[in-house]
């Protein structure tokens, strides 16, 4: 699902270079990954990517941020219900399908919060670095370095702030601030766990992305055996930072708050 390049009433003809740049990059911007929740174990959507090449062709402003929103909001719903099961399971509950609809969209709500709070630190940043690497190089790459610590260190954080919101009845700006402050009482184990995680995901995508390639009889079943593969040890992954957050939150009290068994 391809961004066409006439998105904006521009040709390269008459277009300046660094619009003409632009103009080459939206020719290959695919938009199908937008309906693959963060939050979810994914080998990515180049497996259907061949299918759908010429599917949707975009020629305004609007209609680009219609298709963005529509695809985000599927994502994240996605995300909620992926989350809410895992932490019903964490916490023993059993869920009724209404519960399950109602808090599915609660937490899509407060995740989409959630990342609007991170875009929005991480903007002014962001923009700096940018300004400064085009006028002032020398001032903009040490800058780059301390915007890279930051962004680091806002994941750490916003990491375990998701399993919160995915534990709790929390709202976005209470679920930072436990988090933050579980984090804190358990720095060291929330490192290694944090580091693992990433280790495990990053290294099973390798051996996913290359099973996407292989022909094993066929390359449909490489394709299956590496969905499945990367299903079964990312939800793995995935439970363990769940029940790592929640042990935690409730090894000196209960939390409050908390989503009750529907």
């Amino acid at each position: 699902m391809l961004l066409h390049a006439s998105l904006f009433g521009l040709s390269e003809a008459g277009a300046s270079p660094a619009q003409q740049d632009a103009l080459r990059v939206l020719e290959r911007l695919d938009v199908l990954p937008a309906l693959v929740s963060i939050w979810v174990p994914s080998v990515g959507a180049a497996v259907f990517t061949d299918s759908v090449r010429e599917a949707i062709e975009l020629r305004s402003l609007g209609s680009v941020l219609l298709v963005a929103v529509a695809l985000l909001g599927v994502g994240f719903l996605v995300g909620g219900l992926y989350l809410t099961l895992g932490a019903a399971t964490v916490r023993g509950e059993r869920i009724s399908l209404p519960g399950l609809s109602y808090r599915t969209i609660a937490l899509a709500v407060r995740l989409g919060l959630l990342v609007l709070f991170t875009v929005s630190l991480a903007f002014f940043p962001f923009v700096l670095t940018v300004l400064l690497l085009q006028y002032v190089p020398g001032l903009g790459a040490l800058l780059a370095m301390l915007a890279l610590s930051f962004l680091l260190w806002l994941e750490f954080y916003v990491f375990f702030a998701v399993d919160g919101l995915a534990l709790t009845r929390w709202g976005v700006r209470e679920a930072v601030r436990r988090t933050i402050a579980l984090v804190h009482e358990h720095f060291w184990s929330a490192v290694g766990l944090f580091g693992l995680y990433w280790v495990i995901v990053l290294g099973t995508s390798i051996i996913w992305t290359g099973l996407l390639s292989v022909h094993v009889f066929s390359l449909a079943l490489g394709r299956v055996l590496a969905i499945l593969g990367n299903a079964y040890v990312g939800t793995w992954v995935s439970l363990a930072t769940l029940l790592y957050v929640w042990d935690r939150l409730t090894l000196h009290e209960t939390p409050d708050h908390t989503a009750s068994t529907t």
